[in-house]
């Protein structure tokens, strides 16, 4: 009995030939991957055809009068297709090129049955795919507006230590009182949080540890409890452009300049960091930087290069770029870029894929990634993305005012967004809710 995974393949006999011969593919490939597999005559016809994990047995035929070759090829191109509505094609023509492939391996008949060797000088087919689109996930991301009343200046950062659970922080709290603006939101209410006492003007960053809030000020980074009271402070030692805080608690600050400093999980020493060799500082670039845990992190430096830090390894993956907010899961990055379609990349690959418009027109301002290749990203004039893994989404804000900060509960069912107020009228500063579709 053959088993489930292997396809077939019908040797058609011309006129006079012997009878018609039922070929089987053993898969060498993974069970769970698609490949395609070429059938050669010595004559020179040929024959493409796609074996599909979700519809395996595949079938296909091919008149023949003279020995075969066989070939088999798998491409990165194939993965996360709808496989089961491929027609494989060869080039030249309007279909998608797959590309080199990742494996390859060539066979000839044994018995009933084609047995694949790896290929150490692939053969070179102009292999095509049409019908064979991306599944389309979840887009619905929902949006519910929150009310915090009006603030004298706009809020510059949120941080989401639970679901229903969440700390904003502004400038000074009115015109007369430059002591820092913190609100918080928990289970819908919203309330204005006493003074904080040493916090004067505009939190650049904040962010959650797992155990205490965190919170960037010129060239301070101070501790605060869930009531926002300061439980201690360290020294930087540079102005403080973006910090962001690992799954295992590790933090990293980036300077203007391209400075980094490192915090360690539940401590309060910060540490420089020697950062990766940079070109001219350019004023117009704004540094940024994501982090996956102490070990891997990412950084867009101040010279217009994107950086990857791998267990004390630094590895440029892109030079030359103007970007407004990154973000990585470890697995793939995301570059929002000023005016230019935004890119994604698996990490280990080669290659970029521009993945959205969203911001051709609006600058983004934020992103960040929710896992399983998926990512939200925020910007200018209310403008919001979210990437489920296969399409980006156009997310509809509900405003036109700048988003300035957002941060996912640890859930990641639930993010929280916050940003420009209306100066001159009685109006909320911006405050949003957004409740993020589960993967499929």
């Amino acid at each position: 009995m053959r088993p489930a995974w292997a396809a077939s393949l019908t040797i058609v006999a011309a006129a006079g030939c012997a009878a018609d011969t039922e070929l089987f593919v053993e898969r060498v490939w993974g069970d769970d991957e698609p490949a395609v597999v070429v059938a050669v005559t010595d004559e020179g016809a040929r024959t493409a055809f796609l074996v599909s994990p979700s519809t395996a047995p595949r079938h296909a035929t091919l008149r023949a009068t003279s020995e075969l070759t066989f070939y088999a090829r798998t491409y990165e191109e194939l993965e996360d297709r709808d496989t089961s509505t491929c027609v494989t094609t060869f080039g030249p023509n309007d279909d998608l090129p797959l590309g080199t492939p990742s494996r390859a391996w060539s066979g000839r008949r044994e018995g009933d049955s084609i047995r694949f060797t790896p290929e150490t000088d692939p053969r070179a087919f102009d292999l095509r795919i049409r019908g064979c689109d991306r599944p389309v996930g979840a887009c619905d991301v929902g949006v519910r507006v929150l009310d915090g009343g009006p603030t004298a200046n706009s809020l510059s950062a949120v941080v989401a230590p639970r679901d229903d659970f969440a700390l904003i922080a502004g400038s000074g709290r009115a015109d007369d009182d430059p002591r820092t603006l913190f609100l918080r939101y928990e289970r819908d209410a919203i309330a204005t949080l006493p003074p904080t006492e040493g916090l004067r003007g505009r939190i650049r960053a904040m962010e959650y540890d797992g155990a205490r809030i965190l919170a960037a000020r010129g060239r301070h980074l101070v501790f605060l409890d869930e009531r926002m009271t300061i439980t201690s402070s360290v020294a930087v030692g540079f102005e403080i452009r973006a910090m962001e805080v690992g799954d295992d608690g590790a933090a990293y600050l980036i300077s203007d300049d391209g400075e980094l400093a490192f915090l360690a999980s539940g401590a309060t020493d910060v540490v420089p960091v020697e950062p990766p060799r940079y070109g001219d500082v350019r004023a117009d670039q704004l540094p940024d930087l994501d982090v996956v845990d102490a070990d891997e992190f990412v950084i867009f430096a101040p010279d217009g290069t994107l950086w990857r830090s791998s267990d004390g390894m630094w590895e440029r993956l892109l030079e030359s770029v103007e970007s407004r907010a990154i973000a990585t899961d470890g697995e793939t990055v995301i570059i929002a870029r000023d005016n230019a379609p935004v890119l994604f990349h698996h990490l280990g690959r080669a290659g970029w894929d521009a993945i959205s418009q969203a911001f051709t027109m609006q600058n983004a301002i934020h992103a960040e990634a929710i896992g399983d290749g998926r990512y939200l990203i925020a910007g200018q004039t209310g403008t919001v993305a979210y990437y489920n893994g296969r399409e980006m989404c156009t997310v509809p804000s509900a405003t036109d005012r700048n988003i300035e900060d957002f941060d996912f509960a640890p859930s990641k069912d639930f993010a929280y967004a916050a940003g420009e107020n209306y100066a001159d009228d009685d109006l909320p500063s911006l405050l949003m809710q957004w409740t993020i579709p589960r993967h499929d």
